[in-house]
């Protein structure tokens, strides 16, 4: 995962945290079930936005590219410093469910 940005300020007035969740080879990013993302099992997608997907990286391995509502992440922090966040999630295809965790680093200014 990827989340953009990567720097939070307390002062911003951005609407979002953008997050590119990737997959393992074999596995299609499409069969993410967008409903069962939480950043840090809390913050779900922002309600409207669409979910799509693209190669943030550019390394041929297709992300799926979400929202968050940047005003309720910043909740989660309580002082500067770096922070992991994780958003875990489902993976379904032929009426398996695989669980999978994806993190990344963010620093709070």
């Amino acid at each position: 995962m990827d989340l953009d940005p990567n720097v939070l300020s307390p002062t911003s007035k951005g609407k979002y945290i953008t997050g590119y969740v990737g997959l393992p080879a074999g596995f299609n990013v499409s069969f993410i079930d967008p409903s069962s993302l939480r950043l840090n099992d809390a913050i779900p997608l922002v309600p409207g936005t669409r979910v799509t997907i693209g190669d943030h990286d550019s390394d041929g391995i297709p992300d799926l590219i979400v929202k968050f509502d940047r005003q309720i992440v910043k909740t989660l922090f309580t002082k500067p410093g770096n922070y992991t966040l994780h958003i875990p999630g489902n993976y379904v295809r032929s009426g398996n469910t695989v669980p999978f965790e994806a993190f990344d680093s963010v620093y709070v200014r």
